[in-house]
């Protein structure tokens, strides 16, 4: 697998992960659960943060 590859397998993994921590998140607070509502969405802005440093580096070798 290139580089290239395994970037773009870990940018897919990186924005499953935010939409699950998100869901995540709402589940949580719709059952009252506020801590664990927040310690989800926060996972999921680091792993936003994670897919934009990797769409940028793809970026920069012209695969996005």
């Amino acid at each position: 697998m290139t580089t290239i590859q395994q970037l773009q397998a870990e940018l897919e993994e990186a924005e499953n992960l935010v939409r699950l921590y998100a869901k995540l998140g709402d589940t949580y607070m719709a059952i009252g659960k506020r801590e664990q509502a927040y310690a989800k969405r926060n996972e999921a802005i680091a792993q936003q943060s994670r897919v934009l440093t990797i769409k940028a580096v793809l970026k920069s070798k012209g695969q996005n």
